[in-house]
This record gives C-alpha cells, structure tokens and sequence, in this order.
C-alpha cells in the first residue's frame, strides 16, 4: 500500500504485489496540475482511493484489474482518470451468410 503526496507530481508507479490500495490526499492540497501514472502489474485489484472529501471518477474509489493503467489528474477538487486502460481480451466472431 501506498499514500501519494505532492512530491510525487508525474512520477510513475507500478504495483506488483496481491491486493492493494493507492491513497490519493485531498485534491485540494494539491495543484491542479498534479498527476501520476498508475500500472496495475500484480496478481490482485488495486484500489486507487482519494482522502475524503474528494473523489476520482464521481466516486469515493476505483478499483485497476491486473494489467490496467491509468494516468490520475486532480483539477484541485477531484481526481479523474485519463486513458483507463483494461486489460480484457476481445474474442470477435465472424458470421458469413452465402
């Protein structure tokens, strides 16, 4: 587990562990230009929950599945996600009619 702080401003974290949660601090104790980006590379679901008042993504927390990434943003109110990416594998099925 691991709690982020302004120092960590465009900074990169990997989680490779089971379980886990990234605790955000309130948004407005930091700039609106704070980011950080966020892979998700362990064998469990990672939480990424901000200090309340804030949220991330209109809700108090977001869970990253193995494989996902996601660069975090505040405004200075909330946190937001840019480029949530999913680890999911797509199975397309073909249908032809002659």
């Amino acid at each position: 587990n691991y709690t982020f702080s302004a120092a960590d401003r465009a900074k990169v974290f990997v989680w490779t562990g089971a379980v886990g949660t990234f605790t955000l601090p309130t948004a407005s104790s930091l700039r609106n230009n704070w980011f950080v980006a966020v892979r998700n590379a362990g064998s469990g679901n990672l939480a990424l929950t901000p200090t309340s008042p804030s949220q991330i993504n209109s809700t108090t927390s977001i869970n990253l599945s193995p494989g996902d990434s996601a660069i975090v943003v505040t405004d200075g109110t909330n946190f937001y996600t840019v480029g949530l990416g999913t680890n999911r594998q797509m199975q397309l099925g073909f249908r032809f009619n002659f």
